[in-house]
């Protein structure tokens, strides 16, 4: 079963339920039918472990997250790190000359969202996109990053070191490991921000 990815989650897509807890579902290019104890929703799409056991295995089943991207996303993000006061003049001076409502709407999130402390970034980067969230307060920082490859992942930064690292799926535990030893496979309970959305960057 060559598109069964045996490093990291896979997207799949829940195209009809049977009956009972039986489900169609694509991955890749292939059509399958499977049995989940896990209620799924049709049209919705999951990242998934896959495990070869007697039978084909699902395992740690994630929302595929939802959101826009903006062009200049990533450029947005180094900025921030060269200049924290970039941020907020580029959030004001797009909010003021917004071009329609749901661009309005787009960076009146990002507005509120900084005023609870929280940065956001949606981005494009190698070719998929990335949404970053950091919450800052007095003694650390929190980081929420979902990307199409590792799904969510959580870590606090505190003085400048990880002290704490979750990821739900434990291949991507595994392959993350030699950079971030702490990272710890369970649920990340972190309740993100509303991600920017309804507008196209």
């Amino acid at each position: 079963m060559s598109y069964i990815n045996n490093t990291l989650p896979v997207r799949i897509k829940i195209l009809k339920k049977l009956y009972l807890n039986n489900y169609l579902l694509q991955i890749g290019y292939k059509q399958i039918k499977t049995k989940s104890k896990v209620p799924l929703e049709e049209g919705v799409e999951y990242l998934v472990e896959i495990y070869q056991e007697s039978t084909m295995v699902f395992k740690n089943l994630q929302k595929v997250l939802s959101f826009d991207v903006l062009e200049d996303g990533y450029d947005l993000f180094l900025k921030t790190i060269e200049n924290e006061s970039f941020y907020i003049d580029y959030v004001l001076n797009n909010l003021l000359n917004a071009k329609s409502n749901e661009e309005y709407e787009f960076y009146k999130t990002m507005l509120f969202a900084y005023s609870n402390g929280i940065y956001q970034f949606a981005m494009i980067y190698e070719n998929k996109p990335l949404y970053l969230e950091i919450k800052t307060s007095k003694n650390k920082s929190e980081v929420y990053i979902y990307f199409d490859v590792f799904g969510k992942i959580y870590f606090v930064l505190s003085q400048g070191t990880i002290t704490k690292a979750l990821s739900e799926f434990a291949k991507v535990c595994g392959i993350l490991k030699d950079f971030i030893p702490n990272i710890t496979c369970a649920k990340c309970e972190y309740k993100k921000y509303q991600v920017m959305q309804s507008f196209k960057g």
